[in-house]
């Protein structure tokens, strides 16, 4: 609505704009990237914004592709992964009412903190329908070292995976480009929250159960 009123005043229209998009790249408020995106898509794209150079133009073209596909309200891609054993497991298999998709690093300094808050959430809500994915972020021949973690933080009390060759792109397709990242998936895999703390799970998970057995009565 604010960008149509400036339609035809070139110099306050392009004033907003960058204001708007740098608002919503930055935001760290869960599904904002949403409005990043739509900005991105129905402007920069359509060539609204003829200040913006060819490199910075697609950079953001590709953080909008990127996004895209894992913004609230989306079905989770689903991606194929390994367990300890060596069985193939792939995400949209899991039954349960929510799934915690929970990247971790066994090295990550963060992740060392966020890890007993996060055995503390599944404690409290694994008879709650939820079921918890934790993929170790390690590689080739680095990954034994997530199942040592797993043992030394009391992890194995949910489904532990990885993937040694990177087969599945998690990494592009979750863009996750730190560690610990956590997403929130209904029973049908669909992006209920994410890249939230593992402080604010216990609140987030008690909310949308709440909101579940509303929408049944």
């Amino acid at each position: 609505y604010m960008l149509g009123e400036f339609s035809d005043n070139e110099e306050m229209f392009r004033v907003h704009l960058i204001q708007f998009i740098n608002k919503y790249a930055q935001s760290r408020v869960v599904g904002f990237d949403a409005v990043y995106v739509h900005i991105v898509d129905n402007y920069y794209a359509k060539g609204k914004a003829p200040w913006v150079n060819e490199e910075q133009l697609n950079k953001m073209l590709k953080n909008s592709k990127t996004l895209k596909p894992i913004l609230v309200g989306k079905i989770a891609p689903d991606i194929q992964l390994t367990t300890r054993n060596g069985k193939k497991l792939r995400l949209h298999e899991i039954e349960s009412d929510f799934t915690v998709l929970y990247f971790w690093d066994p090295d990550c300094g963060h992740c060392k903190k966020s890890i007993p808050q996060v055995v503390e959430f599944y404690e409290n809500f694994k008879d709650k329908g939820v079921e918890v994915l934790a993929v170790c972020t390690k590689l080739t021949d680095k990954v034994p070292e997530c199942w040592d973690a797993v043992d030394d933080r009391g992890m194995d009390i949910w489904i532990n995976a990885a993937d040694p060759y990177l087969r599945s792109r998690y990494k592009q397709i979750y863009d996750i480009r730190s560690t610990p990242m956590i997403y929130v998936l209904d029973e049908n895999k669909e992006i209920l929250s994410k890249k939230i703390s593992s402080s604010q799970l216990e609140d987030v998970m008690s909310k949308l159960i709440e909101m579940k057995a509303e929408d049944k009565l």
